[in-house]
């Protein structure tokens, strides 16, 4: 799937921590939410 930009920063925001890290769990996480929505 593609995502615009605006869908991908409001994902980075989403599960960024508060250091600005976004850990690869995380990433993960995203991925599999991102899969079960479509």
């Amino acid at each position: 799937f593609q995502l615009n930009t605006d869908v991908l920063a409001v994902l980075i925001l989403r599960y960024m921590r508060k250091d600005g890290t976004l850990r690869f769990g995380d990433f993960v996480s995203a991925i599999l939410h991102l899969s079960d929505a479509f």
